[in-house]
């Protein structure tokens, strides 16, 4: 198993092919190797991911605790303001310019952290845009058309690592993936899983499936991830704009929700790893 090839591709660090300056080509060329190896490559694959999710993720996790105090700040400044307007204009008075400038102070800064934001989040879209890019690879040029990937899926779906199992959820719907291959442990781990976020993740994924899912289960998924997908909107406003306005610019809104709903799970297991 090529693990430094691994390390290198789901990085993006390209210095072992100095021969090929053209990184768009480098990147071709490292993910050909691990193509070539097959779904074996799977597993370790997914077990490297999760410490760079981690570490990518630090950045993250410190801008939304910004993001949250500042919420918070102008959520009490909005209402303070409201009931300074409403008590002066009932007794005819001016309001305070101050109170203007303190909001107008917060919300300059709400947009410095939307840029934080924004920056914090493009490395790990792109770590997930690469061990998603090499899995549905793997399975497209399977010879068993993908059965193989969807069984190392499977294993990965019931490891003992809590963020194995919800990483492995989020890229069930990976293309290339048979459904029928995993479908019948996903039932199970919905019935079963204990992990708030896998749980979640194993629903959003539902939701992905071109077929195999009924009436029935597509509903019940859909019921599961409708607060997720309001907590994910109004956490992280840059993850949306990305989506809307790059990723999936022309698509449906529903295309467009589960994608964020996959990006914030991933974020996720940034907090859930090693747990």
């Amino acid at each position: 198993m090529n693990e430094q090839a691994i390390v290198a591709y789901l990085q993006g660090n390209f210095a072992d092919y100095p021969h090929l300056p053209d990184r768009r080509f480098a990147e071709f060329h490292a993910r050909g190797i691990l193509v070539h190896e097959g779904a074996p490559v799977i597993i370790p694959a997914l077990r490297k991911t999760l410490p760079m999710v981690k570490a990518k993720g630090q950045r993250l996790i410190n801008v939304m605790k910004l993001t949250e105090e500042l919420a918070g700040k102008l959520t009490r400044e909005e209402a303070a303001r409201r009931n300074l307007q409403s008590a002066l204009k009932s007794r005819g008075s001016f309001k305070d310019p101050s109170e203007e400038l303190e909001i107008y102070a917060l919300e300059e800064a709400a947009k410095r952290n939307f840029q934080s934001e924004m920056e914090a989040e493009r490395p790990l879209d792109e770590l997930f845009l690469r061990i998603r890019k090499l899995i549905s690879e793997i399975a497209l040029v399977s010879p068993q058309r993908g059965e193989l990937v969807g069984r190392q899926i499977q294993i990965a779906l019931v490891d003992r690592d809590r963020g194995m199992r919800a990483l492995a959820a989020i890229l069930s719907p990976t293309k290339g993936i048979p459904p029928d291959t995993i479908l019948s442990t996903f039932r199970s781990r919905v019935f079963h899983e204990t992990d708030d976020l896998t749980k979640i993740a194993l629903n959003v994924a539902l939701l992905g499936f071109s077929d195999g899912p009924d009436e029935e289960e597509l509903k019940k998924a859909m019921n599961e991830v409708i607060g997720f997908s309001r907590e994910s909107q109004g956490s992280f406003p840059a993850l949306v704009h990305r989506v809307r306005n790059e990723y999936l610019k022309d698509q449906d809104r529903f295309s467009q929700d589960r994608l964020i709903m996959m990006l914030a799970a991933f974020y996720g297991l940034c907090i859930i790893h090693g747990g």
